[in-house]
């Protein structure tokens, strides 16, 4: 739909009004994030690398369908996906019309109907064909085969996809969701996290408790909460929950051995809403310095944080700190915030 600058607000709306989850942090430059996608990124990992394994797939559709899927994910995940994936050098089929042609056959099996098969003929006499005898049956017989083989890999994919077994993936292996930021970790501290995913007591159902870091193995997306020691695997839906000696050890292992942050606090507030004579977010010399929040007996916080990104008005977050909670004697006059605690955060994370 044609847009304009000034009615990219308005626009956003309508997506919203039509159940897009679309997250607006406010700033100078709103920014906007789509937050739930219909596909994870390692579902659509998983569907690419069918695609260019597919060798009944010639190159070119391989490639086609390739853009095609990854952009289902976002732009920063489509390139990492695209950037990995090569169908120059495999085995690949020169028939353009080969999915027409499955689609024809599966069309006829699900009707169940009768479908015939021509063969072409390489041979400029006629005559030779006489001593090369082709039976129709076998051509149907070899056709149908294929179909079964093709089924039976594409279900080995996606029983290999949706497996128990973790392994290290190719690129990016953990990430932080506060920021964003990569955590660049050792060969031995991945193969630790790894032994920790694959040994786990695994439960059939995702944890209630939030995340701060997000673990991609080869085929499953993990999440991790560094408070209570909880595994959420989104991609199975389960979860578990690691001994305190273990959540210890993985906290020391993503602060890279800091222990002053391996049991830091944690508050879980509401950000305020903006009143005519107080703002939520405040600045100092242009740089974010604080924001207003309040717990859930009405408490407000001023929370001493230097970054405002991704976070928005009655949106729900966790704080973590490590400094005693300040007690303020501030008094407002009605109809405004009395903020009652000051916090120096270590770190803020919407849920």
């Amino acid at each position: 739909m044609p847009t304009h600058r000034t009615t990219v607000g308005q626009d956003v709306e309508l997506l919203q009004s039509l159940g897009m989850d679309i997250q607006v942090v406010k700033s100078t430059q709103n920014r906007y994030n789509v937050l739930d996608r219909y596909f994870l990124d390692s579902e659509i990992r998983l569907m690419i690398d069918a695609v260019a394994s597919a060798r009944f797939i010639s190159a070119s559709q391989s490639r086609k369908l390739v853009d095609k899927l990854s952009a289902l994910a976002s732009r920063n995940a489509a390139e990492r996906m695209i950037r990995n994936v090569s169908v120059e050098r495999r085995i690949k089929g020169s028939n353009k019309k080969v999915l027409g042609i499955v689609d024809a056959i599966n069309t006829a099996i699900t009707q169940r109907k009768m479908y015939n098969i021509s063969r072409m003929s390489y041979y400029e006499n006629e005559a030779l064909l006489n001593d090369y005898p082709v039976k129709e049956e076998s051509i149907m017989n070899k056709t149908k085969t294929l179909i079964v083989m093709f089924m039976a890999f594409i279900l080995l994919l996606l029983v290999t996809g949706c497996g128990k077994t973790y392994e290290l993936p190719w690129d990016q292996f953990c990430i932080k969701i506060d920021g964003n930021k990569e955590i660049v970790l050792s060969a031995e501290d991945k193969n630790v996290i790894i032994d920790l995913l694959n040994k786990g007591d695994w439960i059939n159902d995702l944890g209630n408790c939030g995340c701060e870091y997000v673990f991609f193995t080869r085929n499953q997306e993990v999440r991790y909460h560094s408070e209570c020691g909880t595994f959420n695997d989104y991609t199975n839906k389960r979860s578990f929950t690691v001994s305190e000696e273990e959540r210890k050890k993985i906290n020391a292992i993503l602060n890279n051995g800091d222990e002053s942050k391996i049991d830091q606090k944690m508050l879980t507030l509401t950000v305020a809403e903006t009143l005519p004579s107080l703002v939520t977010f405040e600045y100092k010399d242009s740089n974010p310095y604080c924001f207003y929040a309040y717990d859930s007996e009405g408490n407000y916080y001023r929370i001493i944080w230097s970054s405002f990104d991704d976070l928005n008005e009655k949106a729900a977050i966790t704080v973590t700190y490590s400094d005693e909670i300040k007690k303020l004697n501030e008094t407002n006059p009605p109809g405004e915030w009395s903020v009652k605690y000051e916090v120096i955060a270590t770190g803020v994370l919407k849920k």
